[in-house]
């Protein structure tokens, strides 16, 4: 997709669209993902109480968030020792003590605009 049809994309989207916050994307924002800083959420400056870094990212750069946060997952559960799993431990963020399970221990994902709950 060129930088043309990417424009059209974002204007077709929505009148009053907000791009999404990953780097030269510029396709229209349709999630709120929260990433946790894991091993660093503590000293970081922009994060919110619980060590997520929010952004606003559209279908593709959701998606992509999420595939790697999988991954990431999958890499802590790996380095955690047999002894660990066989007690039912899980990983955890060094900074906050976070348990790490699930990938939505890691990406949390909200629809940008959604009915209220």
């Amino acid at each position: 997709m060129n930088t043309k049809d990417t424009r059209r994309e974002t204007i077709t989207a929505s009148r009053f669209s907000i791009p999404c916050d990953e780097f030269s994307c510029g396709r229209p924002a349709f999630y709120i993902v929260q990433i946790h800083m894991v091993d660093i959420c503590k000293s970081l400056p922009n994060v919110d109480p619980d060590g997520n870094h929010p952004m606003l990212l559209c279908h593709m750069c959701t998606a992509e968030c999420l595939q790697g946060g999988a991954v990431v997952l999958r890499d802590l559960w790996r380095m955690l020792c047999d002894d660990c799993k066989a007690e039912g431990l899980a990983p955890q963020c060094a900074s906050c003590e976070r348990e790490l399970r699930v990938l939505d221990d890691l990406v949390k994902v909200q629809p940008l605009v959604g009915k209220p709950k």
